[in-house]
This record gives C-alpha cells, structure tokens and sequence, in this order.
C-alpha cells in the first residue's frame, strides 16, 4: 500500500508542478507575504519614532524623548538610511547651525508638519501641555494577526487546488479510466492526496509566515495546524475534482467555493461578537480562529487546541459521508 502510495504521489506532484496554474498557486502566498511584509505598517510604525542625529544637543535629544521614542545614530548619514527604510519615521539631523528634518516622502498622513511643530515646540522652550499615556494592552497590530492567518488559509487552499487540478487533468487525460483497473484503490489515492496536500501545505504556509513575520514565526504550531486542518483543503480539492469534468468548470467550481472558504473566516472579523454563533458550523471559521490563535498574544475564542480540534472533526463529518460519493464519481475500486 505505501508503495503504490509512494509512487503515486510523485507522479501526481510532477504533473502538479508542470501545470502552470498550480505552480502560480504555489507563488502566490510567498508573494502576498512578501507585498504584505513591505506595505502594512507594523506596531512600531503606529508609534511616533524620529530618528535623530548624535550631533543634536543632548538637551534637544532628551526633550525629544518627551514626545517621541527616539532613536540615535552616530552620523547624519545612519539617520538618512534609517529615514529610507519602509516605515514611516522622520529623521532630524544638524547641519550647521540649523536642525533639518529629514523625510522619505511617501509618509502617511502629516508628518512633515507633525516634525516640524515639534521642533519648532522643543526650541522655544515652551512645553505646550502635559500628556498621560494608557496602554490598551495591545502590543500588536491585529492587521498582522490576520493577515498571516489569512496565509496559513491560503496555503490549504492551494494545496486543495492541487488536489483539483491533479483530479480534473487525469479525467481529461483519461488518466482516471488507466486508475480504475491499477491495484490502486480509492482509500489508497485518497489518503496519497491528502499526504501531498499536507505537505505542500506545510511548505508554502512555514515559507509564507516567515517571510512575513520573520524570526516571530512558531513552526511547531504552525504545523500542527496545519496538520490539524489539512481535511478541509482534502475536500476542497474532492468537491472540486470529482464534480468538474474539464478546466472550465473546474475554475467556475474553485471560484464559488472561494467565496465560502475565505469570506467565512473575513467576514468573522467583522461579525460582533454576539453573532459569532451564526458561523460555528463550518470548519473554515473555526480553523481561522486557531491560526489566529499562533499569532495573537491573547486568546481568540476557545483557544488554539479546541479550535483546532472542532475543525478537524467538523472536516472528518463532511469528508466521510462524501467519500462514497467521490468513490462513485471517480469510479475508483
């Protein structure tokens, strides 16, 4: 069984890989994570930070720190490189006898204005009110939470499209018809499906998250949750392969059932929290929530492990029910 598992599964990931949709479903999460990474601005960018130049008084530097988290550079030239990266921070150096406020030019909002007045308050000497801060306990942006639960999503999306695609290309190809008298069986092709599917999974979702996260990213959870919710990208690719006959309909197929296996778990983060009951009966809303749970510093809902478990049973109870069903459409022993 292992044998003819085995080598299944390669001849399915090499015609995976020479079919040019399914190898843009590859790209696409590690682009989306590297695009994200640049442009959606981390907690560190929603505070107000000025890079500033070591030959600025120290008593400019220390009234600074009243405003602002300040961060020193030895030379004017630090400070510019600081200014250039993809963050919003202004930069103050000093040339001559005149402090020069330094911007990249693509920054949100005021901030040119927003530097200069702070200057301008700091060298007059005239301190303009007193300022308490209160922390909401957020040391995060939930932007980034989501976002990178979005990826580890996208990854068993693309691994069920595999799954499709593979499925369709050998209905196409008759392929399916040489299957049906192999000593390949449907338990055998079905669970060969499901172990490629976990594996590009895992891949795409470690390779995405890092690039987005960084250093931050917990591999052991990921996997685990991804190991945990890898049924639903099993059936994603069933449903979609075992009722479409050709290309076209398989894109019509994977284009519905995208508009439920992602705005599920999107339209959850808009969904108060007194309504959340109106979506606890689909698997992809509960494996949204464990991958929120990696990346949260608080709990979301019932936590990762129950989350993740109700998933897992949730996409066993469709699964299971269907398999005769799939049995059947694929004529598979």
């Amino acid at each position: 069984m292992m044998r003819r598992m085995s080598s299944f599964m390669q001849k399915e990931f090499i015609r995976a890989i020479r079919n040019n949709m399914i190898l843009y479903g590859f790209l696409f999460p590690i682009l989306l994570a590297v695009i994200m990474r640049m442009f959606l601005p981390s907690i560190e960018g929603m505070k107000l930070s000025i890079a500033v130049d070591a030959a600025v008084e120290q008593d400019i530097i220390a009234a600074l720190g009243d405003y602002a988290e300040v961060e020193l550079y030895e030379t004017a030239d630090l400070v510019k490189g600081r200014v250039e990266r993809p963050d919003d921070i202004a930069g103050i150096i000093k040339d001559g006898d005149q402090y020069v406020v330094l911007l990249e030019g693509n920054e949100v909002g005021e901030a040119e204005e927003i530097a200069t007045a702070l200057m301008n308050v700091i060298l007059s000497g005239e301190k303009q009110g007193t300022y308490e801060y209160i922390s909401l306990e957020k040391d995060q942006s939930p932007m980034r939470e989501i976002v990178a639960s979005l990826l580890l999503l996208t990854a068993i999306v693309i691994g069920g499209m595999m799954i499709a695609l593979n499925i369709v290309n050998e209905k196409e190809s008759r392929a399916i018809a040489a299957l049906s008298v192999s000593p390949l069986r449907m338990l055998d092709y079905f669970l060969a499906h499901t172990i490629l599917c976990m594996i590009v999974a895992i891949g795409l979702a470690l390779v995405s998250v890092f690039l987005f996260v960084g250093r931050e990213t917990d591999i052991f959870r990921i996997i685990i949750a991804i190991l945990g919710t890898t049924a639903m990208g099993t059936l994603l690719g069933y449903i979609i392969g075992g009722f479409a006959d050709n290309l076209i309909s398989a894109i019509a197929i994977l284009k519905v059932a995208m508009l439920f296996f992602i705005g599920v778990p999107i339209g959850s983060v808009f969904v108060p929290e007194g309504l959340q009951w109106l979506l606890f009966l689909f698997p992809n809303y509960w494996a949204f929530q464990s991958y929120r749970n990696i990346f949260s510093t608080v709990q979301r809902g019932v936590g990762f492990e129950l989350s993740l478990g109700i998933t897992f049973i949730f996409s066993l109870l469709v699964l299971i029910p269907l398999f005769k069903t799939f049995k059947k459409q694929l004529q598979l022993r």
